[in-house]
């Protein structure tokens, strides 16, 4: 059997990894915090095993010399200014951390799950030759998790193998805290409104396949975006509306005041210490009408990007299951 190390099993796409490296007949273990909830992952047969990313000693102890792939798929996603210097510690020193670990016990392959959000905002067609404007970002999460590559490029120029996976936006089951939230609202009518963005959509079983994909097609130092239908937000609300059977919403709402709603939202977090459902990054984020290119994962990777109706209709049906909604 090959054997796998994941981080972040106990998320949203560290889930869909998991199930499919077992359909696979892989013999998985996953890295999890003290808090985590585990109890899905026990009964998938996983070896289950305690420990931080910002402890390198529990690492050493835990990664077996050998490792046949790292799936490092955890990572901070807080758009919360506050955050940042907590962001920094998992997303970077944490990378950090893995690659050194992962050098000494001779893994044969590294499979980091970063962000097409390492690109920044740009006018033009994203394509993994684009460049990293992530680097100098404003928003905590793109500038932590383009640092982060730079740790995994580091640990290439001493010989580590490693691949690098950028989705966008992922929708589809397990998902507790993304696009779910946004989900529940239309169904049950609490949706202030429409943001005025676009983004790239993909299914979260399509990017956790290309994952597993990776460790033997993927080459060496190369990104991989896995991206699929480029929608609009509005296009993607009335989806939602169409799946949950509500009225479809017309027209979305003027950015200029999204991004003011994000604004005062951020000050009033300064008098309540509470994070707030919108912050300013998160207003960018959804203004933001960026477009990213499949054609090199589907090339390389055979990645076959998810239909857009089928993504939303996957996430809600689970969330029914799940009696979210």
């Amino acid at each position: 059997m090959k054997t796998a190390f994941v981080t972040g099993g106990t998320g949203f796409l560290g889930r869909h990894i998991i199930e499919q490296l077992i359909e696979r007949n892989w013999a998985v273990t996953v890295l999890h915090r003290p808090e985590s909830q585990t109890a899905i992952l026990a009964e998938l047969g996983v070896r289950l095993v305690q420990g931080s990313l910002a402890d390198i000693r529990d690492l050493r102890s835990l990664i077996v010399e050998g490792t046949d792939a790292v799936f490092h798929v955890a990572g901070d996603t807080s758009f919360w200014s506050r955050n940042d210097e907590r962001q920094y510690q998992t997303n970077v020193v944490g990378t950090r951390n893995l690659v050194s670990v992962a050098l000494s016990r001779k893994v044969k392959r590294f499979v980091h799950t970063s962000t097409v959000g390492v690109y920044g905002f740009q006018s033009k067609l994203v394509t993994e030759k684009s460049p990293h404007l992530g680097l100098s970002a404003w928003i905590g999460y793109m500038k932590s998790k383009a640092l982060a590559e730079e740790e995994v490029r580091a640990g290439i120029a001493l010989g580590l193998d490693a691949v690098f996976m950028n989705p966008a936006a992922i929708v589809g089951p397990y998902d507790y805290h993304n696009w779910s939230r946004l989900i529940k609202m239309v169904y049950e009518d609490k949706l202030p409104g429409v943001p005025p963005g676009a983004t790239t959509f993909c299914h979260a079983r399509s990017v956790a396949k290309a994952h597993i994909d990776a460790v033997e097609l993927g080459q060496t130092g190369e990104n991989y975006i896995l991206g699929g239908v480029h929608a609009t937000q509005l296009e993607f609300v009335q989806q939602i509306a169409r799946t949950v059977e509500k009225p479809l919403p017309e027209k979305a709402m003027p950015a200029i005041l999204l991004k003011t709603l994000g604004r005062v939202s951020m000050w009033v977090s300064y008098l309540t210490g509470r994070e707030p459902d919108l912050t300013p990054e998160n207003a960018a984020i959804v203004c933001d009408r960026t477009q990213a290119a499949t054609d090199k994962a589907v090339k390389e990777l055979n990645y076959q990007p998810g239909d857009f109706k089928k993504m939303v209709e996957d996430c809600v049906e689970w969330m029914r299951k799940e009696k979210i909604l």
